[in-house]
């Protein structure tokens, strides 16, 4: 990554921003009576676009930047997961609801195959009255969120689904291909680069719905013009092992 350098800088800065965001955030909810199931969905996914961005930072700086791909995949998740939560309401709550009645089906399983205590908490019973209690609070349908493609597409994020996430999935999922793409630096890169759209997204997402606008606008204007002058620069799409030399 020949702007590396560059690119750390601005990765530092937009996760210091948003944890700065995330505080206040916060209390705006508190302070609202925002329904908490709702913030908390909000802030988790905040916090996990974060997180993924600290690790991302340190791997940066110790010069061993080959599991960017896996952080930047995870933080675009919880990108996608708060975006479609703004953008359609019925979102988190039937979201929250099917992660409960996932978790319930996967304990299960877990108990049956004795690597979990039946007596542990929560148990399957008690996934399944949350996801019912969520149901009803918030009067929505049943719905399976299990696909992210689904996710993005409700979030009108759907290009960065077909780009980013589909390339950092190569490695994701240990494909040959992606592997050898990350060891040349050609994902790695294009990791950081979604990890920038991740981190600005979801800051934009939560000072527009914590209502902090007039506190941070400023600050993520600048920051958006620091990632679209590394995102104009082309890709390096470095030769294939044993690809004939080029003139």
């Amino acid at each position: 990554m020949d702007d590396a350098p560059e690119l750390l800088d601005l990765l530092q800065d937009q996760k210091a921003l948003l944890r700065r965001v995330l505080i206040p955030a916060r209390d705006r909810f508190e302070q609202a009576g925002q329904n908490m199931d709702i913030a908390l969905f909000f802030l988790a996914h905040g916090w996990n676009v974060c997180e993924m961005a600290k690790a991302a930072t340190l791997l940066m700086e110790a010069g061993e930047p080959f599991t960017l791909p896996l952080l930047a995949r995870a933080a675009l998740e919880s990108t996608f997961n708060l975006l479609a939560s703004v953008r359609h309401k019925p979102f988190a709550p039937q979201k929250i609801a099917f992660e409960w009645e996932e978790m319930a089906g996967k304990l299960e399983f877990f108990i049956n195959s004795g690597s979990w205590d039946p007596g542990r908490k929560p148990t399957p019973d008690q996934c399944r009255q949350t996801a019912d209690r969520i149901r009803k609070h918030y009067a929505v349908d049943a719905k399976s969120w299990k696909q992210i493609e689904q996710v993005a597409q409700k979030a009108e994020l759907t290009p960065y689904y077909d780009d980013d996430y589909r390339f950092l999935s190569l490695h994701v999922h240990a494909n040959q291909i992606g592997i050898m793409n990350t060891a040349v630096g050609f994902l790695s890169r294009k990791a950081g680069i979604a990890l920038a759209n991740a981190l600005f997204i979801t800051t934009n997402a939560l000072v527009g719905v914590a209502g902090l606008s007039a506190q941070f606008a400023p600050e993520l204007a600048t920051v958006q013009s620091r990632m679209e002058t590394i995102m104009q620069r082309p890709d390096l799409l470095p030769p294939w092992p044993n690809d004939p030399a080029t003139s």
